[in-house]
């Protein structure tokens, strides 16, 4: 290895380094050189090392902020420009090549830049991050909220990294919305189970549940909500509850509940299941409802509407219900009989009813003066209106109605109205027919020569006829039905057999009242009595003694018998008796022996 110019040679000897020159002089000798190194390379070798560390570490911070969506500048003490994370950037304000090398105003206002100088100041003097929070309008015009952080450097130059918050400052406020939303006073009971821990325990719970249940946040929290059921185990919602849990479901059920005090309430449940961003089950929410007076209402409902079922179906009177736009909704049996319908028929259908409602002329009612229509108009109920019915079979039918509003308070709207009818079909007729009879009664009375009385015991009211107050000397508004105004002697005499034939003067009014016509009068009277032992009500004639009225009167009574005939066949058993042939119809008195000559 030996030389004329003695070259240095680097040469490795076990663990040492070495250099070594061996230089050959003229006269053949050699001058060996040889230093250790060892030191020295070793030195050099970590520096290497370091610099391939430090290459390797910057190519790793290069590539994490170019990953990074924050924007990052490299600031001076002054706030200069001096590098940027992208030059294309969409969170810069400015062009990069605008504002490079530039204050920091030249790329944001100026009270914002000035803030961010004196931020510089205080991470170089502290060399600790610092943050500052501020909102700035960018390019797109939209108003943004960013968080800058500034870091120190070496050469007095600072890191700063800016992110925008505006989406997470957005539900930050509405996280805060929804906790101040669930726990202020008005708020529904809310607990919160972690469904991937064993037993699935609370994690929250608001005041309102506390106030529900009586227990405290921290008396809940860790435990499974089956500690509410207390010794109330035997029920059938929870299965539903629990099959809904186990499948990862949503699910409503009213369980009864214990509170911390021992007071069972009802507690109208609702659960829902919480997912991930993977769709995997992480919690579930549930929303609890006080429901016992609920409850107790609805079952005095319940037993309100069984009892409305029963005394329905038990009435004899029809009843049906109607809405305003005269849908039926119930019906019940003696309404089917009266209308001659089923309940299939009418209940729930919207057209027409298959009767028709008529007037009281028996001709189709306008439609708002349909009673319910009525009712619903002016929220008044409507007693004993008299109403004609056509059935689906043709028949007639005569009904007393009467329509009353249903109204949830007294202020409100009627949303339905009940009619309650009976069929007075028969009654009409009877009236009718007795009204007939009278009007015949009274032109027979009127038209024989007879004066008429009549006295009822049980009301002690009498009854005199027009011919009997002129055959008295009375005008007709001069007496009355008192019983005072007996017919005379001959009416207060001793009681006589029915039919009897009296021939009497009978007294007549002072002097100065008007005289009957001259001629004697024969009383005839008859007892009418439903036992024959207690006479009810007595009637008697005066018929005037003359022979020309006597052949008048003949025939008129030949008349009257077939009247009379005619309303004993029609009217017996009828209830009224306003007259005396009213009154010999409904007990079935043969007069005949008392009108004879």
């Amino acid at each position: 290895m030996a030389s004329e110019h003695g070259e240095q040679h680097e040469l490795r000897w076990k663990d040492r380094w070495l250099i070594i020159s061996d230089r050959l002089l003229a006269d053949g000798s050699v001058v060996h050189l040889s230093i250790d190194i060892t030191d020295h390379k070793r030195a050099e070798l970590a520096l290497g090392e370091q610099q391939v560390q430090l290459c390797e570490s910057q190519a790793q911070l290069s590539a994490v902020l170019r990953a990074v969506p924050d924007l990052w500048f490299v600031l001076d003490a002054e706030g200069r420009y001096l590098k940027c994370s992208s030059e294309h950037h969409p969170m810069l304000a400015h062009s990069w090549d605008s504002v490079r090398g530039k204050p920091f105003d030249a790329g944001v206002p100026k009270p914002l830049a000035d803030r961010v100088v004196a931020t510089i100041a205080s991470a170089l003097a502290s060399g600790e991050v610092q943050r500052i929070d501020y909102d700035l309008t960018t390019t797109d015009g939209v108003a943004r909220t960013f968080e800058a952080r500034i870091s120190p450097m070496p050469n007095r130059q600072v890191l700063y990294v800016t992110r925008d918050l505006t989406d997470l400052r957005k539900l930050e406020r509405d996280l805060l919305i929804m906790q101040r939303a669930w726990e202020a006073d008005a708020a529904l009971p809310i607990s919160v189970v972690d469904a991937a821990l064993p037993d699935m325990p609370l994690i929250y719970v608001n005041p309102a549940f506390e106030r529900l249940t009586g227990y405290s946040r921290a008396e809940a929290l860790g435990r499974n909500c089956r500690f509410l059921q207390g010794h109330l185990v035997d029920q059938s919602a929870r299965a539903i509850l629990r099959d809904a849990l186990r499948d990862g479901r949503s699910a409503s059920v009213t369980l009864d509940n214990v509170r911390k005090d021992g007071t069972v309430f009802s507690n109208a449940l609702h659960v829902a299941p919480v997912r991930d961003a993977g769709r995997q089950l992480t919690h579930y929410i549930g929303v609890q409802r006080d429901v016992t007076e609920q409850s107790r209402a609805a079952d005095k409902l319940r037993l309100s509407e069984e009892l409305y079922r029963s005394v329905a179906a038990a009435i004899s009177d029809g009843l049906v219900v109607v809405t305003p736009a005269l849908s039926i909704i119930a019906v019940n049996p003696a309404g089917c009989d009266s209308l001659g319908v089923v309940p299939a028929d009418v209940v729930g259908h919207a057209d027409a009813w298959p009767f028709e409602l008529l007037g009281p002329n028996e001709t189709p009612l306008p439609p708002d003066q349909h009673p319910a229509k009525r009712v619903v108009d002016s929220d008044q109920p409507l007693m004993n209106q008299t109403h004609s019915l056509r059935r689906p079979d043709g028949q007639m039918r005569w009904i007393s109605l009467n329509a009353h509003p249903l109204q949830l308070r007294p202020e409100g709207n009627t949303f339905s109205v009940v009619l309650t009818f009976r069929d007075i079909t028969r009654q009409r007729a009877s009236e009718r027919a007795i009204a007939v009879a009278e009007e015949r009664w009274k032109f027979a009375l009127e038209g024989s020569g007879d004066g008429v009385w009549d006295w009822d015991a049980h009301t002690n009211r009498f009854y005199y006829s027009t011919r009997w107050k002129e055959m008295r000397g009375y005008a007709d508004h001069e007496i009355g039905d008192a019983h005072a105004r007996q017919p005379g002697r001959a009416a207060r005499g001793r009681r006589r057999r029915p039919g009897a034939d009296t021939r009497t003067k009978l007294a007549t009014r002072s002097a100065g009242a008007r005289r009957p016509p001259a001629g004697n009068l024969r009383l005839r009277g008859a007892a009418i009595a439903a036992h024959p032992a207690r006479p009810r009500q007595r009637a008697g004639l005066h018929v005037l003694g003359r022979r020309h009225a006597r052949r008048r009167a003949a025939r008129l009574r030949s008349r009257f018998h077939r009247l009379l005939d005619q309303a004993h066949q029609r009217q017996l058993g009828a209830g009224r008796h306003r007259t005396v042939g009213a009154a010999l119809a409904r007990h079935s008195i043969d007069c005949r022996p008392w009108l004879r000559d």
